[in-house]
């Protein structure tokens, strides 16, 4: 492998966290970030090659401190759950005229 497949990395743009002022955060990503990450294998693919790294101003806890920043080396993951859904056929459309059909999915294929 190259260093391109080694060391990739995507920056969220959104999500929804989740807390209930423990020790976890769940953060449940956006459609569009899930889409994008799943376009960049092997990132996310097995526990090797799923890391996470975090700004100061990423979380705060429940007194409004700032998390503690993790760059390189990134955390590694200690659960890796594959997608296992296969992508359904969202909605198509028939061009007569053409003889294009149109087929959207509810995830990239």
């Amino acid at each position: 492998e190259n260093d391109t497949t080694l060391f990739r990395s995507y920056n969220l743009t959104g999500g929804n966290v989740t807390t209930t002022d423990s020790t976890e955060i769940t953060i449940t990503v956006t459609q569009f970030d899930l889409e994008a990450i799943r376009l960049l294998p092997p990132l996310t693919h097995t526990v090797d090659s799923t890391f996470l790294a975090l700004t100061a101003n990423a979380l705060v806890d429940m007194n409004d401190l700032q998390v503690v920043p993790i760059d390189f080396p990134a955390q590694p993951t200690t659960r890796n759950d594959a997608d296992i859904v296969p992508p359904a056929l969202y909605q198509f459309s028939f061009d007569l005229d053409s003889g294009v059909v149109v087929l959207t999915f509810t995830e990239n294929v």
